[in-house]
């Protein structure tokens, strides 16, 4: 519960995590996640305490190198009849495989991370949250590719007039700038400079797709004087003017995205002109601005916190595990086991939905994915990693206490763990795989990332990886702690 509450909470403060509509979900898991901890330190207790005879479990020494067994209905379906545990168990903690088998696991890993280099993020907020499945969406791209509908969503350019002068207290500026003759070349200077930049590109922007006050399209030229029919575009301190520049191209499409950048790197770097209007001097600011950019730059922000918010959430968690556990270095072993399993997980995303992999299965590619699923799922990933590899340790740990040789105590706590992780594991991989059905493309990916993952987790790296690590350089698992001496060994099972 902690670890899962310590990832959200990170996870919350992206610096624009509000303007994404996300802050509301982040709280909303973080309420849910404590009450549900909540909830089970204390139910299941207080059920155990007034229904003693549904919870009360019967043991037996069977002769089992002296473990106890338990043989309630439940243990019975669920521990004593698997044995693949032991198989499990007997060859991932022997040497070498122990190395060979993280090993080949990474090596199968790699090319799925190398994927990842390949992403395309899609801000296609209708593509990604309309149902394909609908006669609705039929319509709507019939409707974009007879009336080429991306030609009627405009970018909005803001021009301001700055001021240089505020040092000199005695200059006053003027409350019309935008309507000197001044400011018409400069302004008209700069629709020159955009025709120019983005002329030959898929987002050619021609003269008849400028409104200003200073530019008219039908000539395209400059206007001999304002075009009043526009004049609503003007500021009320006559500094700014609101310019239109209507696009060719599908208004969150890749086209789309290119012309954003390169309005960011080139145009309005080289719009930076000063002038002279009245009895001050200005300096010309342009500033791209329509939904897409909007969310691009909120993308930006994300992907520069990405990395802080990850490391903050790996020391955390770390310190947390080293704490309860009194070990320095095996929070760092157990974290290895997450992060590139974590990638690969991404890279498989990539592949299904943007390279089509499982389109014989009526999974078609997207044009990408959602670029805030990449940020906002990183946390929960990781959580849901660590906390089977936790429940793994905490029973290592535990019979380590007891006296059992570092070996012997990974393959019991596989042994009693395994069957009760495999279960838990399987029903979140079931829950998650009805929502990867979904046809809404985003609530399809999320389910599918989580599927998988979850899948991962469970069958890969608890039950391979994991015991295979724990056994690498033994005692880093619990160093500093000096654990008591060696007094029993596990043995196999008797057939």
């Amino acid at each position: 519960m902690v670890v899962l509450l310590v990832t959200f909470i990170i996870n919350a403060l992206y610096p624009e995590h509000n303007k994404s509509g996300y802050l509301g979900t982040s709280f909303q898991l973080i309420s849910g996640v404590f009450f549900v901890g909540f909830y089970s330190l204390t139910i299941p207790a207080v059920l155990a305490v007034q229904f003693p005879s549904q919870f009360d479990t019967k043991y037996e020494v069977d002769g089992w190198c002296g473990l106890q067994r338990a043989r309630s209905i439940v243990s019975r379906c669920v521990m004593d009849r698997p044995r693949w545990t032991e198989v499990c168990g007997n060859v991932v903690t022997r040497k070498p495989w122990n190395y060979v088998v993280p090993l080949f696991a990474f090596m199968c890993f790699a090319p799925l991370v190398m994927t990842l280099r390949s992403t395309r993020l899609s801000f296609d907020t209708y593509g990604v949250f309309a149902s394909r499945t609908v006669p609705e969406f039929s319509a709507h791209e019939i409707y974009e590719a007879r009336f080429n509908a991306g030609h009627f969503t405009p970018a909005f350019v803001l021009l301001e007039a700055i001021p240089t002068d505020n040092a000199n207290k005695s200059v006053k500026t003027g409350k019309d700038v935008v309507l000197t003759r001044q400011f018409r070349k400069v302004a008209c200077d700069f629709v020159r400079l955009v025709l120019d930049e983005t002329r030959g590109k898929k987002y050619e922007i021609d003269s008849a797709d400028v409104r200003s006050i200073w530019w008219d399209p039908v000539r395209g030229a400059c206007a001999v004087k304002p075009l009043l029919t526009v004049g609503a575009s003007i500021s009320s301190d006559g500094h700014k003017e609101l310019m239109q520049l209507h696009m060719k191209v599908n208004d969150t499409g890749e086209a789309a995205q290119s012309m954003i950048r390169r309005f960011w790197q080139v145009i309005e770097p080289q719009a930076n002109w000063t002038f002279h209007a009245g009895s001050a001097n200005y300096t010309l600011k342009a500033s791209l601005d329509t939904p897409l950019a909007e969310e691009m730059l909120m993308e930006q922000v994300y992907r520069r916190h990405l990395p802080w918010n990850m490391f903050f959430t790996v020391v955390v968690v770390s310190s947390i595990i080293g704490y309860c556990f009194s070990s320095v270095f095996v929070a760092f072993k157990l974290v290895f086991t997450v992060v590139v399993p974590i990638l690969a997980e991404y890279g498989m995303l990539v592949s299904v939905y943007q390279n089509g992999w499982l389109t014989w299965f009526g999974i078609g590619n997207t044009n990408g994915i959602r670029w805030t699923l990449m940020y906002n799922t990183a946390g929960f990933l990781f959580a849901l990693a660590i906390d089977y590899d936790i429940f793994l340790f905490a029973r290592v740990y535990e019979r380590r206490l007891e006296g059992y040789d570092n070996r012997s105590a990974v393959r019991v706590a596989l042994n009693e763990t395994g069957p009760v992780i495999t279960l838990a594991g399987s029903l979140m991989v079931i829950a998650f795989f009805f929502i990867f059905l979904s046809s809404l493309p985003l609530v399809s990916q999320i389910g599918f990332l989580y599927c998988f993952g979850v899948a991962v987790d469970t069958f890969i790296i608890r039950m391979w990886i994991a015991p295979a690590v724990l056994c690498i350089y033994e005692p880093l698992n619990f160093w500093p702690q000096k654990m008591p001496p060696i007094t029993k060994t596990y043995c196999s099972r008797p057939s």
